[in-house]
């Protein structure tokens, strides 16, 4: 009973251990699927972050020659992972032709004898046929020897870094080049402010060729100089303007004169960077004497007892003085709804066509008397000077016509007339009484 008892007892402990070795074995299975499960939640987050990053990885066994791609390898050359298993063959295949220098073999002997490498070249995608800019990066892992067995290495589709790259640098070549070229002055400063944050100076950090010819100085005499310095001014000029431009990065634009050079000046200035601006500026001195010279012309003509008009080649009229509109009763405004012709008789446009226009063609003055009609329809005797302005090319701008009304010489005419005719006859009748006696 009792070797029984015992083997019972034997049966259940071994039952009992068989249950726990189960239990350890269902334990052990449950972590594999749990790290099965990781690895594959691992994976599929590795093949996310590398489509993202457009990140490939491989691994060359150089022992067998046989390399191992990541899927985001796959789809930079363009080749499906079912059907196309990687070889170094391929791989050289899908370089662009112009970059195969970088298989050479020097260049895998000096790849192989140091840890890390890395380079850049082109490649084709074997299904769209683009072109892609890539970025290798490659380790070499050695055996206890020291002899390279693998090359762990990644891949990285830089196309569109390097696309902006080639835009940025296409821009800024484009932007020398018109620096160089402007017809404008260019400076590129940088304010200098003492220890309170309060702007006391601007320095010079660049300048264009216009710059040197508008004001005579030498670029690389005033690169990196104090503009109090540079231009002889115990302020520097315009700093109040320029200070806030670069402060808070509104744009200004204005019109001065610069005693030191004795020239005027249109600048604008804009701020590049914080603390900086830059001024693009022309030299208005001989627009400024242009002015002050039709200024000076306006208050002559506008002045002046002798009607003066203005008309185009068309003739419409361009301007008229107060003279003008005095003597014919019409203002400007309603001058420019006219034609010179509506200002005369018939006999008088005859004259116009006839002898006035042929000779303001040919670019001769005419001077003569015409008859002319006001606002109120008075017609009155008139005697003008006409002549024309015309362009480099020779083609007729303006033509422009100086008159004044001569009624009242005409008037002194006829009467002095009359008295010479009264004086003939009286002299006459004088002579035929003296005769008759």
């Amino acid at each position: 009973m009792k070797d029984e008892d015992k083997t019972r007892e034997q049966l259940l402990e071994e039952l009992n251990g068989l249950r726990q070795r189960v239990d350890k074995l269902e334990e052990v299975e449950n972590e594999r699927r749990q790290i099965e499960e990781e690895l594959k939640a691992n994976e599929h987050r590795l093949v996310n972050s590398q489509r993202a990053a457009k990140v490939g990885n491989y691994d060359w066994d150089l022992l067998t020659n046989k390399v191992i791609w990541s899927d985001e390898m796959y789809r930079f050359f363009g080749v499906d992972k079912e059907t196309n298993a990687p070889t170094v063959e391929d791989f050289a295949s899908f370089i662009h032709p112009d970059d195969l220098h970088v298989l050479s073999q020097e260049n895998f002997e000096r790849a192989k004898s140091e840890r890390y490498h890395e380079m850049e070249y082109r490649i084709i995608d074997q299904t769209t046929r683009e072109v892609k800019s890539v970025h290798l990066w490659g380790e070499v892992v050695t055996d206890s020897e020291g002899t390279p067995i693998h090359i762990l290495g990644t891949l990285q589709d830089i196309t569109e870094s390097k696309q902006a790259e080639k835009a940025l640098q296409e821009s800024e070549e484009r932007f020398r080049s018109l620096f160089q070229a402007m017809n404008e002055g260019v400076c590129l400063h940088e304010v200098v402010y003492d220890d309170s944050n309060v702007a006391i100076d601007y320095r010079i950090l660049n300048a264009n060729p216009q710059y040197e010819k508008m004001l005579g100085l030498s670029r690389d005499g005033v690169l990196g100089k104090l503009a109090s310095e540079v231009y002889g001014s115990d302020e520097p000029p315009y700093l109040d303007i320029y200070t806030e431009v670069a402060r808070t990065g509104n744009p200004a634009r204005f019109e001065t004169y610069f005693p030191p050079l004795d020239k005027y000046f249109s600048i604008s200035a804009f701020s590049p960077g914080e603390g900086r601006f830059a001024t693009v500026f022309e030299d208005i001195t001989e627009r400024k004497q242009a002015e002050e010279a039709l200024r000076l012309f306006k208050t002559v003509v506008d002045t002046s007892q002798e009607a003066i008009a203005i008309t185009d080649s068309n003739g419409a009229f361009v301007y008229i003085n107060p003279a003008h509109e005095k003597l014919f009763g019409r203002s400007l405004e309603e001058a420019c709804t006219l034609n010179y012709r509506d200002y005369y008789p018939p006999e008088s446009i005859e004259i116009l066509n006839n002898e006035v226009a042929p000779a303001l063609s040919r670019g001769v003055t005419w001077e003569g008397e015409l008859e002319a009609i006001d606002a109120t329809g008075r017609c009155f005797p008139l005697w003008e000077h006409a002549d024309t302005v015309f362009e480099a090319e020779g083609k007729m701008l303006y033509s422009f016509g100086i008159m004044h009304d001569i009624t009242d010489r005409k008037r002194m005419e006829q009467t002095l007339i009359r008295s010479e005719r009264h004086h003939v006859a009286s002299e006459l009748s004088a002579g035929m009484c003296h005769n008759l006696n």
